[in-house]
Protein backbone atom coordinates (compact mmCIF):
# COMPACT_ATOMS: atom_id res chain seq x y z
CA UNK A 1 0.00 0.00 0.00
CA UNK A 2 2.68 2.50 0.95
CA UNK A 3 4.99 1.44 -1.97
CA UNK A 4 1.60 2.31 -4.08
CA UNK A 5 1.03 5.85 -2.10
CA UNK A 6 -2.60 4.96 -1.43
CA UNK A 7 -3.88 7.44 1.36
CA UNK A 8 -5.44 4.44 3.96
CA UNK A 9 -4.98 0.51 3.97
CA UNK A 10 -8.35 -0.03 2.58
CA UNK A 11 -7.85 2.64 -0.41
CA UNK A 12 -7.16 -0.34 -2.69
CA UNK A 13 -10.48 -2.35 -1.89
CA UNK A 14 -11.96 0.95 -2.23
CA UNK A 15 -10.70 1.73 -5.66
CA UNK A 16 -11.20 -2.25 -6.85
CA UNK A 17 -14.99 -1.48 -5.86
CA UNK A 18 -15.35 1.80 -7.26
CA UNK A 19 -16.36 2.93 -4.04
CA UNK A 20 -15.73 6.61 -2.04
CA UNK A 21 -13.89 6.38 1.07
CA UNK A 22 -16.75 8.99 2.49
CA UNK A 23 -19.68 6.13 1.86
CA UNK A 24 -17.99 3.40 3.89
CA UNK A 25 -16.88 5.27 6.28
CA UNK A 26 -20.60 7.21 6.65
CA UNK A 27 -21.45 3.47 6.63
CA UNK A 28 -19.45 2.07 9.10
CA UNK A 29 -20.32 5.37 11.50
CA UNK A 30 -23.66 4.38 11.24
CA UNK A 31 -23.99 1.03 12.06
CA UNK A 32 -21.25 1.37 14.67
CA UNK A 33 -23.39 3.79 16.45
CA UNK A 34 -26.30 1.07 16.05
CA UNK A 35 -24.88 -1.96 17.87
CA UNK A 36 -26.90 -1.63 20.65
CA UNK A 37 -29.89 -2.89 18.44
CA UNK A 38 -27.83 -5.78 18.37
CA UNK A 39 -27.33 -6.21 22.10
CA UNK A 40 -30.97 -5.37 22.28
CA UNK A 41 -31.49 -8.64 19.89
CA UNK A 42 -29.31 -10.86 21.23
CA UNK A 43 -30.77 -9.84 25.10
CA UNK A 44 -34.41 -10.82 23.28
CA UNK A 45 -32.81 -14.16 22.03
CA UNK A 46 -31.23 -15.10 25.70
CA UNK A 47 -35.08 -14.42 27.03
CA UNK A 48 -36.51 -17.12 23.76
CA UNK A 49 -34.03 -19.76 24.33
CA UNK A 50 -33.68 -19.19 28.48
CA UNK A 51 -30.02 -18.66 28.54
CA UNK A 52 -28.20 -15.93 30.26
CA UNK A 53 -25.11 -15.97 28.58
CA UNK A 54 -23.69 -17.34 25.04
CA UNK A 55 -20.22 -18.15 24.04
CA UNK A 56 -19.06 -16.51 21.34
CA UNK A 57 -19.53 -19.94 18.87
CA UNK A 58 -23.26 -19.69 20.35
CA UNK A 59 -24.05 -16.73 18.52
CA UNK A 60 -25.92 -18.27 15.82
CA UNK A 61 -28.12 -20.74 18.20
CA UNK A 62 -31.42 -21.77 16.88
CA UNK A 63 -34.75 -20.66 18.03
CA UNK A 64 -37.24 -23.76 17.92
CA UNK A 65 -37.98 -25.10 14.88
CA UNK A 66 -39.78 -25.32 11.66
CA UNK A 67 -40.71 -29.12 10.82
CA UNK A 68 -42.76 -28.42 7.40
CA UNK A 69 -41.00 -29.87 4.43
CA UNK A 70 -40.93 -27.72 1.15
CA UNK A 71 -40.27 -29.52 -2.32
CA UNK A 72 -38.27 -27.81 -5.12
CA UNK A 73 -41.65 -27.33 -7.42
CA UNK A 74 -43.57 -25.48 -4.06
CA UNK A 75 -40.15 -23.49 -3.71
CA UNK A 76 -40.39 -21.91 -7.57
CA UNK A 77 -44.08 -21.46 -6.68
CA UNK A 78 -43.18 -19.47 -4.08
CA UNK A 79 -40.56 -17.63 -5.62
CA UNK A 80 -42.41 -16.88 -8.79
CA UNK A 81 -45.27 -15.78 -6.43
CA UNK A 82 -43.05 -13.40 -4.43
CA UNK A 83 -41.06 -12.08 -7.65
CA UNK A 84 -44.67 -10.98 -9.21
CA UNK A 85 -45.24 -8.63 -6.48
CA UNK A 86 -42.26 -6.81 -7.70
CA UNK A 87 -42.10 -7.05 -11.76
CA UNK A 88 -43.22 -9.47 -13.86
CA UNK A 89 -39.83 -9.14 -15.55
CA UNK A 90 -38.34 -10.81 -12.56
CA UNK A 91 -40.97 -13.83 -13.18
CA UNK A 92 -39.91 -13.87 -16.49
CA UNK A 93 -36.06 -14.18 -15.82
CA UNK A 94 -36.60 -16.51 -12.55
CA UNK A 95 -38.73 -18.82 -14.87
CA UNK A 96 -35.92 -19.38 -17.70
CA UNK A 97 -33.75 -20.18 -15.52
CA UNK A 98 -36.13 -23.11 -13.97
CA UNK A 99 -37.17 -24.30 -16.80
CA UNK A 100 -33.83 -23.37 -19.09
CA UNK A 101 -32.32 -26.09 -17.07
CA UNK A 102 -29.97 -23.47 -15.46
CA UNK A 103 -30.83 -24.64 -12.02
CA UNK A 104 -28.24 -27.26 -10.13
CA UNK A 105 -31.01 -28.34 -7.35
CA UNK A 106 -30.51 -31.11 -5.58
CA UNK A 107 -27.47 -32.24 -2.82
CA UNK A 108 -24.68 -34.57 -4.62
CA UNK A 109 -21.84 -36.79 -3.73
CA UNK A 110 -18.62 -34.11 -4.20
CA UNK A 111 -20.31 -30.84 -4.78
CA UNK A 112 -19.84 -27.25 -2.42
CA UNK A 113 -22.07 -26.55 0.57
CA UNK A 114 -23.98 -23.27 0.06
CA UNK A 115 -24.95 -21.43 -2.74
CA UNK A 116 -23.60 -19.60 -5.74
CA UNK A 117 -24.27 -17.73 -8.95
CA UNK A 118 -22.07 -18.22 -12.06
CA UNK A 119 -22.30 -14.92 -14.97
CA UNK A 120 -19.30 -15.08 -16.99
CA UNK A 121 -20.09 -12.56 -19.89
CA UNK A 122 -22.53 -11.42 -22.11
CA UNK A 123 -22.74 -14.30 -24.85
CA UNK A 124 -22.66 -17.32 -21.66
CA UNK A 125 -26.07 -18.20 -19.45
CA UNK A 126 -26.61 -17.73 -15.89
CA UNK A 127 -26.22 -20.69 -13.99
CA UNK A 128 -27.94 -20.73 -9.84
CA UNK A 129 -26.05 -23.32 -7.99
CA UNK A 130 -28.04 -24.97 -4.73
CA UNK A 131 -28.13 -27.23 -2.25
CA UNK A 132 -31.97 -27.29 -1.89
CA UNK A 133 -33.10 -29.84 1.66
CA UNK A 134 -36.50 -28.49 1.59
CA UNK A 135 -36.34 -26.32 4.38
CA UNK A 136 -37.83 -22.73 4.52
CA UNK A 137 -34.44 -20.73 4.49
CA UNK A 138 -33.53 -22.85 1.05
CA UNK A 139 -36.34 -20.24 -0.40
CA UNK A 140 -34.85 -17.63 0.82
CA UNK A 141 -31.63 -19.03 -0.65
CA UNK A 142 -33.23 -19.83 -4.05
CA UNK A 143 -34.90 -16.51 -4.37
CA UNK A 144 -31.48 -14.68 -3.18
CA UNK A 145 -29.25 -16.12 -5.94
CA UNK A 146 -31.99 -15.89 -8.49
CA UNK A 147 -31.78 -12.23 -7.48
CA UNK A 148 -28.20 -12.27 -8.29
CA UNK A 149 -29.13 -13.97 -11.48
CA UNK A 150 -31.85 -11.08 -12.64
CA UNK A 151 -29.44 -8.24 -11.94
CA UNK A 152 -26.61 -11.08 -14.58
CA UNK A 153 -29.73 -10.84 -17.38
CA UNK A 154 -30.64 -7.03 -17.01
CA UNK A 155 -26.70 -6.33 -16.81
CA UNK A 156 -26.18 -8.03 -20.42
CA UNK A 157 -27.20 -4.19 -22.59
CA UNK A 158 -24.00 -3.17 -21.03
CA UNK A 159 -20.90 -4.01 -23.31
CA UNK A 160 -18.79 -6.49 -21.60
CA UNK A 161 -16.43 -4.42 -19.88
CA UNK A 162 -18.97 -3.10 -17.78
CA UNK A 163 -21.26 -6.15 -17.69
CA UNK A 164 -19.58 -7.26 -14.00
CA UNK A 165 -20.54 -5.55 -10.76
CA UNK A 166 -18.96 -4.51 -7.76
CA UNK A 167 -19.75 -6.78 -4.80
CA UNK A 168 -21.59 -4.31 -3.00
CA UNK A 169 -24.06 -3.53 -5.74
CA UNK A 170 -24.38 -7.42 -6.52
CA UNK A 171 -25.62 -7.93 -2.87
CA UNK A 172 -27.77 -5.15 -3.24
CA UNK A 173 -29.94 -7.05 -5.95
CA UNK A 174 -30.12 -10.60 -4.62
CA UNK A 175 -30.88 -9.51 -1.16
CA UNK A 176 -34.28 -6.80 -2.19
CA UNK A 177 -35.41 -10.26 -4.09
CA UNK A 178 -34.56 -12.36 -0.95
CA UNK A 179 -36.83 -10.46 1.68
CA UNK A 180 -40.01 -10.49 -0.90
CA UNK A 181 -39.63 -14.24 -0.88
CA UNK A 182 -39.55 -13.82 3.31
CA UNK A 183 -42.78 -12.09 3.30
CA UNK A 184 -44.59 -14.70 0.99
CA UNK A 185 -43.57 -17.59 3.50
CA UNK A 186 -45.04 -15.30 6.68
CA UNK A 187 -47.99 -15.37 5.32
CA UNK A 188 -48.55 -18.78 5.18
CA UNK A 189 -47.11 -19.69 8.65
CA UNK A 190 -49.03 -19.87 11.74
CA UNK A 191 -47.99 -17.72 15.12
CA UNK A 192 -45.05 -20.19 16.30
CA UNK A 193 -43.84 -20.53 12.99
CA UNK A 194 -43.73 -17.08 12.62
CA UNK A 195 -41.35 -16.69 15.44
CA UNK A 196 -38.99 -18.77 14.14
CA UNK A 197 -38.58 -17.06 10.84
CA UNK A 198 -38.50 -13.91 12.33
CA UNK A 199 -35.84 -14.43 14.74
CA UNK A 200 -33.75 -16.57 12.48
CA UNK A 201 -34.35 -13.16 10.03
CA UNK A 202 -33.54 -10.69 12.71
CA UNK A 203 -30.26 -13.00 13.41
CA UNK A 204 -28.80 -13.10 9.68
CA UNK A 205 -29.36 -9.36 9.51
CA UNK A 206 -27.47 -9.11 12.46
CA UNK A 207 -24.72 -11.06 11.10
CA UNK A 208 -25.07 -9.43 7.85
CA UNK A 209 -24.87 -6.10 9.01
CA UNK A 210 -23.62 -6.10 12.08
CA UNK A 211 -20.50 -8.42 12.31
CA UNK A 212 -19.67 -7.70 9.08
CA UNK A 213 -18.65 -3.92 10.06
CA UNK A 214 -17.86 -4.69 13.55
CA UNK A 215 -15.04 -7.35 11.54
CA UNK A 216 -14.04 -4.27 9.14
CA UNK A 217 -13.69 -2.08 12.73
CA UNK A 218 -11.04 -4.80 13.59
CA UNK A 219 -9.65 -4.85 10.05
CA UNK A 220 -8.79 -1.20 10.44
CA UNK A 221 -7.29 -1.49 13.64
CA UNK A 222 -5.08 -4.79 12.76
CA UNK A 223 -3.96 -3.08 10.14
CA UNK A 224 -2.83 0.84 11.99
CA UNK A 225 -1.49 -1.21 14.59
CA UNK A 226 0.84 -3.62 12.01
CA UNK A 227 1.92 -0.43 10.00
CA UNK A 228 2.91 1.53 13.44
CA UNK A 229 4.41 -1.72 15.26
CA UNK A 230 5.79 -4.23 11.92
CA UNK A 231 4.31 -7.32 13.82
CA UNK A 232 1.44 -8.17 15.97
CA UNK A 233 1.50 -11.58 17.72
CA UNK A 234 -1.44 -14.03 17.68
CA UNK A 235 -2.64 -12.40 21.06
CA UNK A 236 -2.63 -9.16 19.90
CA UNK A 237 -4.71 -9.91 17.26
CA UNK A 238 -6.81 -12.19 19.49
CA UNK A 239 -7.24 -9.40 21.90
CA UNK A 240 -8.36 -6.89 18.86
CA UNK A 241 -10.81 -9.58 17.77
CA UNK A 242 -12.32 -10.29 21.02
CA UNK A 243 -12.57 -6.29 21.55
CA UNK A 244 -14.63 -5.58 18.11
CA UNK A 245 -16.61 -8.97 18.25
CA UNK A 246 -18.22 -7.72 21.87
CA UNK A 247 -18.50 -3.93 20.78
CA UNK A 248 -21.65 -5.82 18.79
CA UNK A 249 -22.60 -8.81 20.48
CA UNK A 250 -22.74 -6.86 23.61
CA UNK A 251 -23.38 -8.28 27.04
CA UNK A 252 -25.27 -11.33 26.67
CA UNK A 253 -22.00 -12.87 25.72
CA UNK A 254 -18.51 -14.44 27.12
CA UNK A 255 -15.35 -13.96 25.67
CA UNK A 256 -12.44 -15.65 26.31
CA UNK A 257 -8.88 -17.36 24.73
CA UNK A 258 -11.07 -19.82 22.48
CA UNK A 259 -13.09 -16.81 21.25
CA UNK A 260 -9.94 -14.81 20.36
CA UNK A 261 -8.93 -17.23 17.72
CA UNK A 262 -11.95 -16.46 16.09
CA UNK A 263 -10.31 -14.46 13.05
CA UNK A 264 -8.63 -17.38 12.17
CA UNK A 265 -11.00 -19.48 9.82
CA UNK A 266 -13.07 -15.94 8.93
CA UNK A 267 -11.66 -16.50 5.21
CA UNK A 268 -12.77 -13.11 4.49
CA UNK A 269 -10.11 -11.44 5.95
CA UNK A 270 -7.76 -12.67 3.36
CA UNK A 271 -9.23 -10.66 1.18
CA UNK A 272 -9.06 -7.36 3.33
CA UNK A 273 -11.91 -5.10 3.79
CA UNK A 274 -14.28 -6.91 1.57
CA UNK A 275 -16.85 -7.48 4.32
CA UNK A 276 -18.33 -3.82 4.13
CA UNK A 277 -20.13 -5.02 1.45
CA UNK A 278 -22.37 -7.15 2.85
CA UNK A 279 -23.86 -4.67 5.79
CA UNK A 280 -23.93 -1.72 2.12
CA UNK A 281 -25.93 -4.49 0.14
CA UNK A 282 -28.54 -5.34 2.46
CA UNK A 283 -29.23 -2.00 4.02
CA UNK A 284 -29.32 -0.38 0.59
CA UNK A 285 -31.99 -3.05 -0.47
CA UNK A 286 -33.59 -2.14 2.75
CA UNK A 287 -33.62 1.48 1.81
CA UNK A 288 -34.99 0.44 -2.13
CA UNK A 289 -37.63 -1.76 -0.45
CA UNK A 290 -38.90 0.57 1.95
CA UNK A 291 -39.24 3.35 -1.23
CA UNK A 292 -40.44 0.69 -3.49
CA UNK A 293 -43.32 -0.38 -0.86
CA UNK A 294 -44.35 3.63 -0.68
CA UNK A 295 -44.06 4.12 -4.30
CA UNK A 296 -44.41 1.37 -7.04
CA UNK A 297 -43.61 3.40 -9.49
CA UNK A 298 -40.18 2.89 -8.07
CA UNK A 299 -39.69 -0.14 -9.95
CA UNK A 300 -38.86 1.88 -12.78
CA UNK A 301 -35.59 3.27 -11.18
CA UNK A 302 -34.87 -0.15 -9.51
CA UNK A 303 -35.16 -1.72 -13.23
CA UNK A 304 -32.40 0.88 -14.00
CA UNK A 305 -30.41 -0.45 -10.94
CA UNK A 306 -30.17 -3.93 -12.71
CA UNK A 307 -29.08 -2.70 -15.69
CA UNK A 308 -26.30 -0.27 -15.04
CA UNK A 309 -23.49 -3.17 -14.40
CA UNK A 310 -20.38 -1.33 -13.88
CA UNK A 311 -21.07 1.19 -16.04
CA UNK A 312 -21.82 4.11 -13.40
CA UNK A 313 -19.75 4.13 -9.69
CA UNK A 314 -22.23 3.17 -6.90
CA UNK A 315 -22.65 6.67 -6.01
CA UNK A 316 -24.13 7.49 -9.41
CA UNK A 317 -26.40 4.46 -9.62
CA UNK A 318 -27.83 5.33 -6.45
CA UNK A 319 -27.91 9.12 -7.25
CA UNK A 320 -29.95 8.25 -10.55
CA UNK A 321 -32.36 6.40 -8.46
CA UNK A 322 -32.85 9.74 -6.07
CA UNK A 323 -30.69 8.41 -3.19
CA UNK A 324 -27.75 9.71 -1.53
CA UNK A 325 -25.45 7.11 -0.27
CA UNK A 326 -23.04 9.50 1.29
CA UNK A 327 -25.70 10.57 3.59
CA UNK A 328 -26.20 9.13 6.96
CA UNK A 329 -29.96 9.38 6.75
CA UNK A 330 -29.72 6.72 3.83
CA UNK A 331 -28.31 4.47 6.14
CA UNK A 332 -30.36 5.03 8.87
CA UNK A 333 -33.60 3.46 6.49
CA UNK A 334 -32.32 0.34 6.59
CA UNK A 335 -31.60 0.06 10.11
CA UNK A 336 -35.11 1.91 11.18
CA UNK A 337 -36.71 -1.24 9.06
CA UNK A 338 -34.57 -3.75 11.40
CA UNK A 339 -35.89 -1.71 14.48
CA UNK A 340 -39.74 -2.04 12.95
CA UNK A 341 -39.45 -5.72 12.88
CA UNK A 342 -37.21 -6.35 16.04
CA UNK A 343 -40.04 -4.56 17.61
CA UNK A 344 -42.68 -6.61 15.76
CA UNK A 345 -41.35 -9.73 16.71
CA UNK A 346 -41.06 -9.04 20.02
CA UNK A 347 -45.10 -8.12 20.13
CA UNK A 348 -45.55 -11.85 18.26
CA UNK A 349 -43.42 -13.43 21.36
CA UNK A 350 -44.88 -12.08 24.08
CA UNK A 351 -48.24 -12.94 22.32
CA UNK A 352 -47.32 -16.26 22.77
CA UNK A 353 -46.05 -15.66 26.07
CA UNK A 354 -42.38 -16.72 24.92
CA UNK A 355 -41.06 -13.93 26.84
Amino acid sequence: DELRGFRRQDSSRHINESIDTEVVDTLRQVVSKNFKLAHDFYRFKSQLIGQKKFRYNERNLQYGKISREYSYPEAVAITQKAFSRIDTSFVDIFNSFVEGGFVDVEPQKGKRGGAFCISEGIENPVYIMLNFTKKARDISTLAHEAGHGVHAVFSKVENELNYHVPMCTAEVASTFCEDFVFDELLETANDEERLVMMTEKLGDKMQTIFRQIAAYNFEFEVHTEFRKKGYLSKEDIGSLFNKHMKSYLGPSFEFDDHSQAGWVYWHHFRSPFYVYSYAMGLLAAQAMQAEFRKNPEFIKSIKEFYSTGSSLAPVDIFKKMGMDIRKPEFWKTGINEIKDLLKETKKLAKKLEKI
